[in-house]
């Protein structure tokens, strides 16, 4: 766990670099530059993850996704962007 939201970005960016098609990287980074303000970097993020999450591999996210199947991991996406629009 990061005490450091910056650094936290500045990996989860290096991710998304690395591998484009990682749902739960652009989740993640969505989350947590919405968190710090970042309002366009979190939306973005999250419709990113929203459109990869019905493609990405079942295995990474079994292993990656917390215990949530791809459904549930599409509907938390789902959740906080509409969220996100509640909250402007």
């Amino acid at each position: 766990i990061h005490r450091d939201p910056d650094a936290a970005m500045r990996e989860l960016r290096t991710v998304v670099q690395l591998d484009p098609g990682f749902t739960l990287a652009y989740l993640h980074l969505g989350r947590l530059a919405w968190a710090c303000g970042d309002l366009r970097a979190g939306r973005s993020a999250l419709e990113t993850a929203a459109s990869l999450v019905s493609r990405d591999d079942e295995r990474r996210l079994a292993m990656f996704g917390g215990g949530f199947d791809r459904d549930a991991l599409a509907g938390i996406c789902a959740a906080e962007l509409a969220r996100m629009e509640a909250e402007g």
